[in-house]
């Protein structure tokens, strides 16, 4: 007759060689082990993919009053983010508006320049992520497809320049153990304490 305790005993290191076992085996056909990991979009709902968002930018030409651009983009101006003076000088000239000296304006004619500026922001973005496990205690992460920031600067009106347009294609890998998550900072955190 089998005694409990030595069936209980067995029982549970079967039970721990399965979960850690488990991961192993998942990764043996593959490179890891998959997870989901979510997406994470940013007006995606504005167009189809990113070759007709490219296709709408490179229709924006110097000039186009800002109603035209508007409608082109199939935006409104409330669809935006408004960019403050500083953030307008900043995208034009990388750098803020109180270190712009070198300007070719007389110092009369650069505040009315300035003024007469406006400009406006927004983010166009899709990236899927995938985790997995490559071993019992490292997950990997994969991301791919696009993030883009998009500014519009006006002129009196009009569109001053071509659209400044920065970010592109994502594709990239990272790798953490779990401990990274399960710091005590974050556990914390996650417990209210």
């Amino acid at each position: 007759m089998v005694d409990m305790r030595t069936l209980k005993t067995y029982l549970r290191t079967t039970l721990l060689l399965l979960l850690l076992g488990s991961p192993l085996a998942l990764t043996a056909c593959s490179s890891y082990a998959p997870v989901p990991g979510g997406d994470d979009t940013t007006n995606s709902d504005f167009y189809k993919n990113e070759a007709q968002f490219h296709e709408k930018m490179k229709e924006l030409h110097t000039g186009m009053s800002e109603s035209d651009v508007f409608k082109h983009l199939g935006r409104d101006a409330d669809d935006l983010h408004k960019l403050d003076r500083e953030a307008t000088i900043a995208a034009l000239y990388g750098r803020e508006a109180s270190s712009i000296k070198n300007l070719s304006y007389s110092a009369t004619e650069a505040p009315v320049f300035i003024d007469s500026l406006s400009g406006y922001m927004f983010y166009y973005k899709n990236v899927e992520r995938k985790h997995g496990f490559t071993t019992p205690w490292r997950v990997k992460t994969t991301e791919k497809g696009y993030n883009y920031t998009v500014k519009l600067i006006f002129k009196d009106g009009h569109l001053y320049e071509k659209p400044i347009l920065s970010g592109g294609e994502i594709r990239n890998s990272s790798s953490k153990t779990i401990f990274d998550w399960l710091s005590p900072g974050r556990v914390m955190d996650a417990a209210g304490i």
